[in-house]
């Protein structure tokens, strides 16, 4: 039997393979995120949590009231009360040791792009993400705050919140996932509210790894880390990227697979570096 016949059979079981995970293929590409903001100034700190409907729902599953498969302004406004609640009892915050309880969020406005309605089959598009944005006022420069996500069980331990802190002129990235849900971000600013000030914990330099909250300023290298280990991650489970690659081991030689692979990733790389710099802005 020659590579040329073998090939159009093992096409043909691709392609029975992708009918049969249409919806799973669907879903793949699709991941489950959410995102937070955390900015840090002089007159007090802000978190900004922004969610899509999908784990909207998962707070609240009565948000879509008359369960028409629509999402309207006036129920999105309906629920805020609700998802408040949830995210006040699932978000532990400290700010120089003292927790800080997510008060009400400032304004929750409708998604710009959702149009007048959202349906159903867009509950998990990029159009229908939903903002939160929380404001602390601090007398003094804040000297450390510390964050906790603890959703993860409600909305799924493959949650991930992508995450940046502003302070100053700096930003840092860094991700949340039920196995790392927290951070302690440390200013350094000289005018900082001291720790044993206000009733606030009092803490060794030692104090992230004694607690065993997760701290630190990352470098480079770790940043590339972590952002190859979501990466790997998010390809194990894609099934649109497994049974991608599982057509062209079948359908290719070698030599084209490793030219197909290499170009890919390559690509890849490129499109969401230029995005990451800010070079090209995606809508």
């Amino acid at each position: 039997m020659t590579t040329a016949s073998v090939r159009p059979s093992a096409a043909a079981a691709c392609l029975g393979l992708l009918a049969v995970l249409v919806p799973a293929i669907a879903r793949g590409h699709n991941p489950d995120t959410s995102y937070a903001r955390l900015t840090i100034d002089r007159a007090g700190v802000t978190l900004r949590l922004t969610y899509d409907v999908t784990s909207l729902v998962r707070m609240v599953p009565g948000l879509d009231a008359d369960a028409d498969g629509r999402l309207v302004p006036e129920e999105l406004a309906a629920a805020v009360p609700a998802i408040t609640a949830f995210l006040r009892d699932s978000i532990d915050c400290e700010i120089d040791g003292v927790p800080t309880p997510l008060g009400m969020p400032e304004t929750v406005a409708w998604p710009p792009e959702a149009g007048t309605v959202i349906m159903a089959a867009d509950f998990h598009a990029p159009t229908s993400l939903v903002s939160f944005p929380f404001r602390w006022s601090t007398p003094q420069p804040a000297g450390d705050v510390w964050v906790r996500m603890g959703f993860f069980e409600a909305l799924g331990l493959r949650h991930t919140v992508l995450a940046a802190i502003e302070h100053g002129d700096a930003t840092q990235e860094l991700v949340f996932t039920a196995f790392e849900p927290d951070y302690l971000y440390e200013t350094s600013w000289p005018d900082a509210v001291p720790p044993a000030a206000a009733g606030a914990k009092p803490r060794s330099p030692g104090h992230a790894a004694a607690d065993g909250r997760r701290s630190g300023d990352e470098g480079v290298l770790s940043r590339l880390w972590l952002f190859f280990r979501l990466g790997v991650e998010h390809i194990l489970i894609g099934y649109d990227h497994i049974l991608f690659l599982l057509a062209l081991i079948l359908v290719s030689d070698w030599r084209s697979l490793v030219r197909i692979v290499t170009a890919f990733t390559v690509a890849h790389s490129i499109t969401l570096a230029v995005a990451t710099l800010g070079w090209v802005e995606i809508p």
